[in-house]
């Protein structure tokens, strides 16, 4: 059901309802980017076991972060530039070493977020790990980060015109 049917099947006006909507998004999305933090402050003193959890942890809060940010996007900017689900799953499966600018040299790359003079990241199919910033980037993020793009940007950038 899309927004505009529960607004309707509610009967409620439509300004009230999308502002309603707007302000939960956003109030998960902070949530969400809150407890990243906590994440990331504890995962550098944690154990192997520990730091497998925070990952696959983070791993969920990401995708649900990327999800949520989609359909904030889409209810703030009806009809302009909307993307599926299914493009955003596609970009997040692309190939990431396309978009990697240094050399990678066994599964290793100096990170673009910061000076490296020796690689300090950490390359997989669709994720980039680095160990310095003790950060994990999907293709999204990278492309993202790396173009100066917003998350709709982003996929649209890796799924073509």
């Amino acid at each position: 059901m899309t927004t505009i049917q529960a607004i309707q099947k509610m009967e409620v006006q439509p300004e009230w309802a999308f502002s309603r909507r707007r302000a939960f998004l956003l109030t998960e999305l902070q949530g969400i980017a809150e407890e990243r933090t906590g994440i990331h402050k504890y995962l550098p003193q944690s154990n192997a076991g520990e730091r497998s959890l925070y990952l696959g942890r983070l791993e969920d809060l990401n995708k649900k972060y990327r999800s949520l940010q989609a359909k904030l996007y889409n209810l703030e900017n009806p009809g302009k530039g909307k993307i599926s689900d299914e493009d955003i799953e596609s970009a997040r499966q692309a190939d990431i070493t396309k978009y990697i600018p240094g050399k990678i040299k066994r599964g290793m790359t100096t990170c673009f977020s910061h000076e490296d003079k020796t690689p300090s990241m950490l390359v997989n199919d669709n994720w980039v790990w680095c160990f310095a910033c003790v950060k994990k980037w999907n293709t999204i993020d990278v492309v993202g980060e790396i173009r100066g793009l917003d998350f709709v940007g982003a996929v649209k950038y890796i799924n073509g015109p």
